[in-house]
């Protein structure tokens, strides 16, 4: 059922959101981003997890991408240059 909501969530992604997909399943450090957007915006990204359940290490998982996001944003960069060309 996860699955299923990411699809039609990205599907629908700037029509929902405003938001351009960046890509979907990004893996950076053996760690895997749900959904990657765009945010023209504010120009920043976004990271979208889908849950079933409550999990209170999401919070942590969130501070997890954050790091990932700082440390890595050339990365970030460079998938978005390639998601818009």
């Amino acid at each position: 059922m996860e699955r299923e909501i990411q699809k039609v969530f990205e599907a629908n992604l700037s029509t929902i959101m405003d938001f351009e997909l960046v890509k979907s399943e990004f893996i950076i450090k053996n760690k895997r981003i749900d959904t990657l957007a765009f945010d023209k915006q504010s120009g920043a990204f976004i990271i979208i997890e889908y849950k079933r359940d409550k999990n209170m290490s999401v919070v942590e998982q969130g501070f997890t991408y954050l790091s990932l996001m700082l440390d890595n944003k050339a990365v970030f960069i460079v998938e978005y240059i390639v998601a818009i060309a």
